[in-house]
């Protein structure tokens, strides 16, 4: 079911690997990760030039570790599922994976503060316009200077922003740093110690 220590990384993009997906386990977090399970994980799995490595996807918050639905993906491979994971196992992971997605496909709209940890890590987000709902100031969709690539709720669009920033080292540069200013220029501290929603 997805258990033990997550897996170290290293502060440059050789040495990250793996998308990670976070969040507790309502039901507007559910839906999103089953559809990035069931629609965005078959595309990018049809791409040769990602290894396993790549495609390795960890998807950690309160209680998912117990959802029937999630866990039965577990089977086909490459997917660990975690609950609460906090401090340094957290931070860890943060570091050690490629990118963050945040597939928010349904519910109501509220401030997504999942997306700004990864982001002071150096991880850039790929998002749905409703997941990234709440930041300082408005972001403009596609690829951008804030380390936040939004795109429609189609699988299609949020594979290929994946893509881009698994297979492209620059793309991943720019958005890392992008997001590490993005957090450092607009938000506290304070903000990211605030519990997952």
């Amino acid at each position: 079911e997805g258990g033990g220590k997550p897996p170290g990384g290293g502060e440059d993009v050789r040495k990250r690997s793996g998308i990670l997906l976070l969040g507790s386990a309502h039901q507007i977090n559910v839906d999103g990760v089953e559809w990035f399970l069931q629609r965005v994980l078959p595309l990018l799995r049809e791409e040769p030039k990602l290894s396993s490595a790549d495609l390795k996807v960890f998807i950690v918050g309160p209680d998912m570790n117990h959802k029937d639905s999630l866990k039965a993906h577990l089977s086909q491979g490459g997917v660990e599922i975690f609950g609460r994971l906090r401090g340094q196992d957290l931070e860890r992971l943060m570091q050690s994976c490629r990118v963050f997605a945040s597939p928010v496909v349904s519910g109501r709209p509220s401030f997504k503060t999942k997306n700004l940890e990864p982001l002071a890590n150096g991880m850039p987000v790929v998002t749905t316009r409703m997941g990234a709902l709440g930041l300082h100031r408005p972001v403009p969709s596609g690829f951008n200077t804030t380390g936040v690539t939004i795109v429609r709720a189609r699988a299609r669009e949020f594979a290929d922003a994946l893509l881009q920033l698994l297979l492209l080292d620059e793309r991943w540069q720019e958005a890392s740093e992008a997001g590490r200013r993005f957090i450092e220029e607009n938000f506290l501290a304070d903000h990211l110690q605030e519990e997952m929603r």
